[in-house]
């Protein structure tokens, strides 16, 4: 696995699929540090998404830059909701 969305799509999707952050560092051999920081931002964007927010306008926040191409992968494209 190298570096990029890639990385960050294994990280979330096991997350998503309720292992534990110790359960996600045994098999993917990534810091602990890491996997917690790649789960908020994630958790952080799909909060944001149910608030009908754009993936431009998060990727706006200055801590969610990398939107388009981290999490992608894992949730399809965000399109803003109508009265939102």
């Amino acid at each position: 696995m190298g570096p990029g969305v890639s990385h960050k799509v294994a990280i979330v999707r096991p997350y998503i699929e309720r292992k534990t952050h110790t359960e996600i560092e045994r098999t993917l051999k990534h810091s602990l540090t890491a996997i917690k920081r790649y789960i908020l931002t994630f958790s952080r964007v799909a909060y944001l998404t149910e608030k009908g927010y754009t993936t431009k306008e998060i990727a706006f926040l200055p801590d969610l830059r990398e939107i388009d191409e981290g999490i992608s992968g894992v949730i399809p494209p965000i399109q803003r909701r109508p009265g939102v």
